[in-house]
Order: C-alpha cells, then sequence, then structure tokens
C-alpha cells in the first residue's frame, strides 16, 4: 500500500506466475514505444488483432503494410518490434491470453509515462489499486446488485498535494460500460469533496480515437439514461500522443 496525506492506494491485481509472465511480455514490446509514429501503429495493432485465429490469418499482410510504412517514416527498431509482437502472439495459447497481454501492455505503456511525474518522494503511484480517501475506500456497488458489475480498483492512480490522475484504460473503448462510469464519478465527487489536491484529473484513456471512445459512451448512455460523464477527462490515442510523445 502507497500512502501521502488522506490519500492511499491499496493493490488488488492478483501477482501470481501468469500475471508476471504476461506482464514480462508486455515489458518486452514497451520498450519500443518511444514515438508517436511506433505507438500508433501498436495502437491499430491491438484494436485489430484481438484473436489467435485472426492473427494467424492476417498477420502477414498487415506485416508488409507495416514494414512499407515504416520505411516511409523511417521508423526506428520496426523490424524487431514485430519480430517481438509475432512472438508474443504466437506463443499465447488462446484469446483469453492475447486479451490480457492487450489490456497489460497498454497500463504497462502508461505506468511507464506517468512514473516520471508520480514516482518521486512527495507522490504515490499504484496501478490496479483501491483508492482510499480519509479512510473510506471508494467503492461502486452495482445498482442492479450484479457483484460482477461491482467496482473497487482504478487502472492508474497518481497522486500528490498539486496534481492527481486516477484513470481506467481500456484499449477498445466499447469495454466502458456503465459501472465503471458511475465508479468514477463517485471517486471524482469524493476527491473533489474532500480536496485532495489543487489540480485533479479522473477520466477514462483507450487506444481508440478520442471520437470513437465518446460515441462508446454516448451509446451507453442511451442504455442508461443516468449516466453522466462530464466530469470525467476522455483520452484517445491522439491525445496520448500529443502528452507523451509530442
Amino acid at each position: 500500500m502507497s500512502c501521502l496525506g488522506n490519500v492511499e492506494l491499496q493493490v488488488l491485481d492478483k501477482n501470481n506466475e501468469y500475471t508476471r509472465m504476461i506482464e514480462n511480455r508486455a515489458r518486452r514490446i514497451s520498450k519500443y514505444i518511444n514515438s508517436e509514429e511506433i505507438f500508433d501503429i501498436l495502437c491499430i495493432f491491438l484494436l485489430k488483432f484481438r484473436s489467435k485465429e485472426y492473427f494467424e490469418a492476417c498477420f502477414r499482410e498487415w506485416l508488409e503494410k507495416t514494414q512499407e510504412y515504416a520505411e516511409i517514416f523511417d521508423i526506428e527498431n520496426i523490424e524487431s518490434f514485430c519480430e517481438e509482437i509475432s512472438d508474443t502472439y504466437n506463443k499465447s495459447r488462446n484469446d483469453e491470453e492475447i486479451n490480457d497481454f492487450r489490456g497489460k501492455l497498454f497500463e504497462v505503456i502508461m505506468k511507464e509515462k506517468y512514473a516520471p511525474i508520480y514516482c518521486k518522494r512527495d507522490s504515490i503511484m499504484e496501478c490496479g489499486c483501491k483508492v482510499i480517501i480519509d479512510k473510506t475506500e471508494i467503492i461502486y456497488e452495482d445498482i442492479y446488485h450484479n457483484i460482477d458489475c461491482t467496482k473497487k480498483t482504478v487502472d492508474i492512480a497518481g497522486y500528490n498535494s498539486k496534481d492527481a490522475e486516477f484513470y481506467e484504460i481500456k484499449v477498445g473503448p466499447k469495454n466502458f460500460k456503465y459501472n465503471i462510469i458511475l465508479y468514477l464519478n463517485k471517486l471524482f465527487d469524493f476527491a473533489s469533496e474532500k480536496k485532495i489536491t489543487q489540480n485533479l484529473i479522473i477520466g477514462c484513456a483507450t487506444m481508440e480515437k478520442r471520437a470513437s471512445l465518446i460515441q462508446s459512451l454516448e451509446t451507453e448512455k442511451k442504455k442508461y439514461d443516468f449516466l453522466n460523464y462530464s466530469n470525467l477527462m476522455i483520452r484517445g490515442r491522439e491525445d496520448i500522443e500529443k502528452r507523451f510523445f509530442s
């Protein structure tokens, strides 16, 4: 658990042999993500290749087009990057393993980008953690009594007395369901009420374009007319590229 002032971040994500394997695979890829161009390539790849079957059928064609693109823009280490990601998919035993890898890779990249901001003496940062403010755990208990929709953690949390950022991150925008939005709103309301920081940002981030995420949120809002995401920061891949790769 990381603590600073009246804010505590308690990691709840599993830590076992399987999760460590997935994270190690993600870290082998993340070291190549050092420019806007290669991050864009990765986003397109992860959004497109969601199954073992599709990878085996379509990777060669994608690789040829990507190599042509990389040559035009003189992208460094593209061959090593493609070999590493191909090796990861080939080693993956099923679609569930591929899905876990996709999500973990995005999380690892975001963690590495936010670490220089919040992994400091006067700050705290965790991933997959429960947020506790003034000894109160921020938990969303599902209004429909579906235990699978109860939410206790946020994907990325960085905090100090001046700035704080809490993000739920998903490779694809359609994974932002009503329970996630309600949890983030609850976190926003309580953190604002307790004035935990000068600059508070709580939001959603995806590897798709921002417009696609907004469209998905609006679709979810039509199903649940009480849903409101106006207090949340909506980040698409163009926003991530502008902040960390420009």
